[in-house]
């Protein structure tokens, strides 16, 4: 996967689903930027042109680390590819907090996929790797989904109360 193939594939399947809330990783193809602020790299007139686009103000006398700090101010204005397309179909993402996959119910599917697909190679060898994952991808039931969802709610509870122990321990010192 990448993000072209990415992209293509949400343009073609987010018309057919009702607005719903897309939950990402932060795989790179889902985290291309549109309209990045620029960084060290950027050369002074490349951050004036980007502020100068985004109608910030700024003083151009200032050196380009004053500049940078400005852009990082206004960093919330850098958006998504992924997320402008499915605004564009009236749904929402929803971005994992990076190393977190245990929030994400996909994972669990996706490992079941992963187990389907083993076993169907060894059956028959002529099914090309495409094949051998639709197959595996229809063993996963909506009951699977719901239990990948109930699992990742009960991990989330189990957040839940840590944070809510470790506020009440920190209030108490």
């Amino acid at each position: 996967m990448d993000n072209e193939k990415l992209k293509m594939w949400l343009e073609e399947q987010l018309p057919k689903i009702k607005e719903s809330l897309v939950i990402i990783n932060n795989a790179p193809y889902h985290s291309k930027i549109i309209n990045k602020v620029p960084t060290i790299i950027n050369r002074k007139d490349q951050i004036i042109d980007w502020l100068v686009l985004n109608n910030i103000d700024y003083d151009p006398s200032v050196t380009k680390l004053e500049l940078l700090q400005i852009c990082q101010r206004h960093k919330e204005i850098q958006t998504y590819e992924i997320d402008e397309i499915a605004a564009h179909y009236g749904h929402k993402v929803l971005r994992l907090p990076p190393y977190l996959c245990i929030f994400n119910p996909i994972e669990l599917a996706w490992a079941q996929v992963k187990t389907n697909k083993k076993h169907n190679s060894n059956s028959d060898q002529s099914l090309k790797i495409v094949e051998k994952i639709t197959k595996a991808v229809d063993h996963v039931t909506p009951q699977h989904w719901q239990n990948a969802i109930e699992h990742v709610k009960r991990i989330e509870e189990v957040y839940h109360a840590k944070d809510s122990a470790f506020d009440k321990y920190l209030m108490s010192l």
